[in-house]
């Protein structure tokens, strides 16, 4: 992008970046949503169909136990496709390098990533208790810190804070922008989660962990068009910033 560009075009580019690599960005988020499936299926599904409170009880166990670990690797996995959408994005929508690679220098900004997450998630959780509108306005200043914390490696401090200067007067921009991929995203899943659902149904595979699966696939497939479209917001912002 050459020019600032509203809400639409920024989501329909982050949908042609997704489009061009969906190969490499499917991958890594099949691989979340195939380890959150064998997470499901070794704990929930070892329940009978009516569990009583003790076996309730017994399945928090490995859920306390495998909770953290599943939001590192969630986590790990935001890092690369960030990090991955951000080196394409600057050669347009052609992906720049080893999505691998990207797998692997993103172990390094994982950490930042997670804790700029955390930081801007519980701020937005106390607003969002407070009165809903502080929370909502926290949120979207900080929305391309995720972005500044991964692509470019800033910590976790840096991140936010270059977040909220650039989204200065910019607010409802990045808010529209935001929600427009959110609704479109929220839409699609639910439509292919249940087409999917149901073909599946009609074909006589029936087994919950199957469906289960086609659901954590479909909800996975998803959240890369919001990171691609963080990564765009990112590059927006920029340049409304040197143009004054």
């Amino acid at each position: 992008m050459e020019e600032p560009q509203g809400a639409p075009v920024l989501v329909g580019w982050a949908w042609r970046l997704y489009l061009a690599n969906w190969r490499p960005v499917l991958a890594v988020s099949a691989i979340l949503a195939v380890v959150e499936w064998l997470f499901f299926l070794a704990t929930i599904g070892t329940l009978p169909a009516h569990p009583t409170r003790t076996q309730l009880v017994s399945v928090g166990v490995p859920f306390d136990l495998a909770g953290p670990l599943l939001v590192l690797i969630g986590v790990w996995a935001a890092a690369t496709l960030l990090n991955f959408f951000g080196g394409a994005a600057e050669e347009g929508v052609a992906a720049s390098g080893d999505m691998w690679a990207c797998a692997r220098a993103s172990l390094s900004r994982a950490w930042p990533l997670l804790l700029t997450m955390l930081a801007a998630t519980l701020a937005g959780a106390v607003g969002l208790a407070l009165l809903v509108v502080p929370g909502v306005y926290l949120l979207t200043r900080w929305s391309v810190a995720p972005v500044l914390a991964a692509a470019e490696g800033q910590r976790a401090g840096a991140a936010l804070r270059r977040s909220y200067e650039l989204t200065a007067g910019h607010f409802w921009h990045a808010l529209g922008t935001v929600l427009l991929v959110a609704v479109a995203i929220v839409a699609g899943t639910l439509a292919l989660s249940e087409v999917g659902t149901a073909v599946l149904v009609a074909a006589g595979l029936r087994s919950p962990a199957g469906i289960l699966l086609w659901q954590e696939l479909v909800s996975a497939a998803g959240n890369p068009w919001l990171l691609a479209t963080l990564v765009a917001l990112r590059d927006d912002l920029v340049l409304r910033a040197r143009v004054g």
